[in-house]
């Protein structure tokens, strides 16, 4: 017999025991424990499940509970647990069983940081982000209290530097990563003017391969390339302008 109608039999709810909201109770304790537990904690299937039973019960949700659910999604770009979120964060019409678009604002303000990351506008989103914190909204604290929310931002943004740039000026480095730290294996070049470079850890030939298989699957070819352009034009702007103020200026003599 199948197992989903066993639940459904032995439960007095229509969706089964598993979907039982009397089990959102301990699941949100675990949600506020990982928001505790830095980068090495993320239980995604009790997220997701924390995810459809608001979805159930949407007389039970608790926008702080989203908020952790979808930033520690953010803490481990690529991966995919960002799009499943997202897609459960919709509530459900229960009138029609289709999604609506209603949402709290902190949860469409972290969805907007969420598209600034997968877009690859990284300087937006650290501006919006420390808007946030300044201002003290409860996204700000939020975020603020989500231990490492920051560094699993970092790691996302250097894993795409590591596939766009072989080497990045330290100030366009800091900028896009929100801090002046450089990842350890990575190596500063300092210049006689200040201008320091660093050399981006390059990617071995035999795994080069394997890795953009990788990629593929979590972040769409081009939405890659979406955010290899949008780099190259924000890292090329600081570039162009410091060729301009150094270029020799032509004396009357010579522009005639």
């Amino acid at each position: 017999m199948d197992v989903t109608f066993i639940e459904k039999s032995q439960s007095t709810y229509p969706w089964g025991s598993r979907y039982d909201p009397q089990r959102l109770e301990e699941l949100e304790a675990r949600v506020r424990l990982d928001a505790a537990g830095g980068l090495a904690v993320h239980d995604v299937a009790t997220h997701l499940l924390t995810l459809k039973l608001y979805q159930l019960y949407p007389d039970r949700a608790k926008d702080d509970i989203k908020g952790i659910i979808l930033a520690k999604s953010l803490m481990v770009l690529p991966s995919e647990a960002t799009t499943c979120c997202r897609f459960l964060l919709k509530p459900l019409d229960t009138r029609t069983t289709e999604q609506t678009t209603e949402q709290s604002e902190l949860v469409r303000k972290l969805v907007e940081l969420a598209d600034l990351l997968e877009t690859g506008q990284f300087h937006q989103f650290w501006r919006l982000r420390s808007q946030e914190a300044a201002h003290g909204t409860p996204l700000g604290q939020l975020l603020d209290s989500i231990v490492d929310f920051d560094l699993g931002v970092r790691n996302f943004i250097c894993s795409i530097v590591e596939m766009a740039f072989q080497k990045i000026r330290k100030a366009e480095l800091a900028k896009l990563l929100n801090s002046t730290d450089v990842p350890s294996e990575w190596k500063v070049v300092n210049q006689d003017d200040g201008d320091d470079i660093v050399l981006v850890k390059p990617v071995p030939r035999d795994m080069l391969r394997s890795q953009s298989i990788g990629a593929e699957r979590s972040v769409p070819t081009e939405r890659l390339m979406l955010m290899f352009s949008r780099l190259a034009r924000e890292t090329e702007r600081p570039r162009a302008r410091r060729r301009h103020q150094h270029a020799p200026r032509k004396n009357a003599d010579q522009r005639s």
